[in-house]
């Protein structure tokens, strides 16, 4: 007869430590009801999983956005990644806004480069794009601070329709 008490086998968890894993499930999957009912063999059944309250599906901000909308780049939703642009974006921009990298004035016009824009200075601390071919997006805005060595810091991206 083997063992029941193998060596590294995980151990059963406790009443408490199911009730917390229920209470971790239920905040991320939906709200898991408190009634707890015996069945006729004495054990006890989990309740039911509320799908009324579960989180919904974030909108796409972009579609069927008035022309001339702002959107900030801190709005974005997963729906908005769908845009190979708006992904081309967050991955060679957002590294450098949550980083509060410094970029020389030539690295910041290859990155524009690099995403098939040109950028225009229309004031010291914005710096403007025209896009093409990446509807509905038609423009988006860089704003940026400017450090005394000429470096900038990339501090905000707006995505215009």
């Amino acid at each position: 007869m083997a063992d029941p008490h193998l060596e590294g086998a995980p151990a059963a968890l406790t009443d408490e430590q199911r009730e917390n894993v229920r209470n971790i499930l239920a905040r991320f999957g939906g709200v898991v009801e408190k009634e707890e009912k015996e069945n006729d063999d004495g054990e006890e059944e989990v309740g039911e999983i509320d799908t009324s309250k579960m989180g919904k599906t974030q909108e796409d901000l972009l579609k069927g956005a008035l022309s001339g909308v702002t959107i900030e780049w801190a709005d974005l939703t997963s729906e908005t990644m769908k845009y190979s642009f708006v992904k081309e974006v967050c991955c060679q921009i957002e590294p450098y806004i949550r980083d509060k990298i410094e970029v020389t004035p030539d690295k910041f016009r290859y990155m524009c480069h690099m995403l098939g824009v040109e950028p225009h200075n229309t004031s010291n601390t914005l710096i403007s794009c025209a896009v093409e071919q990446a509807d509905p997006i038609t423009m988006f805005h860089i704003q940026v601070e400017l450090k005394d060595n000429g470096n900038m810091v990339i501090q905000r991206v707006r995505f215009i329709v």
